[in-house]
């Protein structure tokens, strides 16, 4: 954010009028350039909004809370910034241009921030709202730990991304955060004291409520007349059915070899 902040683009502001006599005569055509980082600056600052004085003790109306969904700033990201974006893109080559990846990010935090601010104010009643935190770093850091749970840290595929997903349902890796407004991890059943400090009647008991939650999602699941969705908890359910089948395989397997066998006088 220094890169693109006010005292740089102000340096170039007067190499740009200075081109040509104190100064390369090059500077004279750095306009687009600080127009760019200007638009940056004020992108980078209205999604870094982090408390209700800021904007008095740095005297920057940008840094002030969001209380009305009429905002004027809501309204220039949604239009005038998104405008500008495709603006650049339409006149400048392709290799000159942001990366795809990086143009795509913008638009979807941009879109999604105003949606979510003025979602906040108009139907939840907020008094105001604070971009500062809203952020993608917990989607990333699981999307990381996926990565991770693969035995790699490469970009990985769908398959891959599905078994960590399933692995953190069924071992209860992903638990509940502290600071998030449910169940708490001290209070949920995922927590690793709590599985030790439980009784063994608990246990069974929490074991047979889930056997019959299992088998009641199961029965909702085969009468339903759309297809499922590929959704992380249908991906879990459809590992049940082949384990319970497998371990009664081997169960029947074991009772048929535990079985007395007759000697016939063949075979003596």
């Amino acid at each position: 954010m220094q890169v693109v902040s006010p005292p740089v683009t102000a340096v170039l502001k007067l190499l740009k009028e200075q081109a040509g006599h104190t100064c390369d005569a090059s500077f004279a055509h750095v306009g687009l350039t600080v127009v760019f980082m200007d638009t940056m600056y004020r992108w980078f600052t209205l999604m870094d909004v982090s408390n209700c004085t800021q904007h008095v003790h740095q005297n920057n109306p940008d840094y002030k809370q969001y209380e009305s969904e009429d905002d004027e700033r809501l309204g220039w990201l949604e239009a005038s910034f998104l405008d500008y974006l495709a603006e650049i893109k339409r006149h400048s080559p392709a290799m000159n241009f942001l990366t795809k990846e990086t143009r795509r990010g913008l638009l979807i935090k941009t879109i999604s921030n105003v949606e979510c601010v003025r979602y906040l104010l108009m139907v939840m009643r907020f008094r105001f709202v604070l971009t500062k935190k809203m952020s993608s770093d917990p989607i990333e850091a699981f999307f990381g730990w996926l990565r991770k749970s693969a035995g790699l840290n490469d970009q990985t595929d769908v398959r891959a991304v599905l078994s960590g997903i399933e692995k953190s349902l069924k071992t209860s890796i992903a638990c509940t955060s502290s600071s998030s407004n449910v169940m708490t991890a001290d209070s949920s059943s995922c927590s690793s004291s709590a599985l030790l400090h439980r009784p063994a009647r608990a246990a069974q008991n929490d074991s047979k409520a889930f056997l019959a939650e299992a088998t009641t999602t199961l029965e909702e699941s085969l009468d339903m007349e759309k297809t499922l969705l590929p959704t992380p908890d249908v991906a879990a359910l459809a590992m049940l059915p082949p384990k319970i089948c497998q371990c009664q395989f081997g169960f029947n397997m074991k009772d048929l070899h535990n079985q007395p066998r007759c000697i016939e006088n063949g075979d003596r």
